[in-house]
């Protein structure tokens, strides 16, 4: 039998999750707060949609995101949440460099999934 469970996460950054997750190849539901499961609707801030189903995110107290939904659900987006803390961190950078005046002009990933990304700011 499933169950709701919440993964937490060191991600706080809302933009750049919403981001990260469109980069992965989810969509944002934008008018969904809830997340259904087998256990009932669970409140959550932010409802994902891939191949795989819905996963929500969920902020704590402490102002990171957690994880959250049905444990059998989540167990189909592995490959989702094992990439999102890495494209997480990718879109933190591109959003501090443009904020810098900065912008990306090559990304490669290289061996190992390592993420390159050279950026440029022309004055």
């Amino acid at each position: 039998m499933s169950k709701y469970v919440e993964i937490e996460t060191q991600m706080t950054e809302s933009e750049a999750l919403e981001a990260a997750l469109h980069a992965l190849g989810a969509e944002i539901m934008a008018d969904e707060r809830a997340l259904k499961t087998f256990s009932g609707l669970h409140p959550v801030d932010l409802v994902a949609r891939t191949k795989s189903g819905r996963v929500g995110f969920k902020r704590g107290a402490s102002g990171a995101y957690s994880v959250a939904g049905d444990d059998q659900e989540i167990a189909g987006q592995e490959t989702l949440i094992a990439a999102l803390p890495q494209q997480y961190a990718c879109e933190l950078v591109r959003a501090q460099a443009a904020r810098e005046g900065y912008r990306v002009v090559e990304e490669c990933v290289e061996q190992g999934d390592a993420i390159r990304l050279v950026v440029r700011r022309w004055e």
